[in-house]
This record gives structure tokens, C-alpha cells and sequence, in this order.
């Protein structure tokens, strides 16, 4: 929240000063330009919170402490670790279709706004790690 009105603020005071002395069409191209560059700014923090939050959830996954037979891909362990980040954290992709207690392709997608990051979980081992953008 505090990113989108420090981005708004900062917007409209570009637009304050550069707008002032120019032609119409000059100001219609400068606020084209400043738009993009907000939705820029925006998309940016996005994709940092949505990274962030990822990052947390696999920090929660590996100090969890599960029994000795589970694994970091366990359902149960995912939505310890999911429970156990601060907010409300929107995950995608957690799914059990062959019914054996653990996630089929180790695939979280974590979702802040409309932005998402990836967290890969092996099958076997710790070795987990995380990429922006959404799973695929």
C-alpha cells in the first residue's frame, strides 16, 4: 500500500513540473510516459512481494518439523508452512490427483495481486527453490 501512494505522489509531482510549460500534445505524451513508468514501478513491487512471499513459504517448509517419513512435497507439510507465513497467502497449484498425501508435480505458484512467483519442490531431498513469474 505504502508503494502504490509513495508511486502516486511521486507521479503527480513529475507531472507538476514538467507539465506546466509545455504544449498540449508534449503533455499528453508526458503523461503517456509517466503512466507507464507507474504501472512499471507497480508490476516491479508486485513481482518483489509475490518473490518475497515465496521465499517465505519455502523458508517455512524447510524448518518445519515433520516426521522422518514425510517429505517437503507432503500436503500436509505445505499447508503447515502456508499457515505458518504472516498474511494471507494465496497459493495455486497444490494438488494430490493420485491420492498418496503429497503434491504431484511439486509446483507452488504464490499469488500477491497480480503477480506471482514459483516455488519448485523435489520429489526426493531439500533443494528447493524459487523463480518470478507464474509456474508453468
Amino acid at each position: 500500500m505504502k508503494t502504490r501512494i509513495y508511486t502516486w505522489v511521486a507521479t503527480g509531482v513529475l507531472l507538476t513540473g514538467l507539465i506546466a510549460g509545455c504544449s498540449e500534445e508534449d503533455r499528453a505524451e508526458i503523461t503517456e510516459s509517466a503512466e507507464a513508468a507507474r504501472e512499471d514501478i507497480e508490476d516491479a513491487a508486485g513481482s518483489a512481494a509475490a518473490r518475497s512471499a515465496a521465499e517465505a513459504l519455502r523458508a517455512a517448509l524447510k524448518l518445519d518439523d515433520q516426521p522422518e517419513s514425510a517429505t517437503l512435497r507432503d500436503i500436509a507439510v505445505i499447508e503447515r508452512a502456508r499457515d505458518q507465513v504472516p498474511g494471507d497467502l494465496q497459493v495455486a497449484g497444490v494438488a494430490d490427483a493420485d491420492g498418496d498425501g503429497r503434491d504431484d508435480d511439486g509446483l507452488v505458484e504464490v499469488q500477491v495481486g497480480d503477480q506471482a512467483a514459483c516455488l519448485m519442490i523435489p520429489a526426493e531431498g531439500t533443494d528447493t527453490s524459487v523463480d518470478n513469474g507464474p509456474c508453468t
